[in-house]
């Protein structure tokens, strides 16, 4: 994984209420948000919500059905991959074993369903 990942770390309300109190013009702030606090917002309700999937009922139930579209998700969008793969070391490693190393443990599956089934017998099982 690339070293780029200060630019994903939480921000606090702090920081951003500080940051919008600076004396720039418009314009500028609308950029630098944009650059630097617009994806760590997002991407952290984001990661919030599949963990939330993650540990549901149905999840502790092993069943993936709401699951798998959420990892699809993460898997299209190469920055939020990253993100997630940098919070998360175990879904990191699944990841890594199946679509790096091309390595799924669930045979009869697709490469997706097998990572969220693998996602799920490692917490549960």
């Amino acid at each position: 994984m690339q070293a780029s990942f200060y630019k994903y770390e939480p921000v606090s309300k702090e920081s951003l209420l500080e940051f919008l109190r600076l004396p720039l013009p418009s314009e500028i702030k609308r950029t630098i948000y944009e650059a630097h606090f617009k994806n760590t917002i997002i991407y952290n309700k984001k990661y919030d919500l599949l963990m939330q999937q993650v540990l549901s009922e149905e999840s502790c139930r092993l069943n993936s059905a709401n699951l798998v579209p959420m990892i699809k998700t993460v898997i299209e969008n190469p920055n939020f991959l990253e993100f997630v793969r940098h919070k998360n070391e175990l879904f990191s490693r699944l990841y890594r074993e199946h679509y790096i190393e091309n390595k799924k443990y669930f045979k009869l599956m697709d490469v997706l369903n097998s990572l969220a089934a693998s996602w799920l017998m490692y917490l549960y099982h």
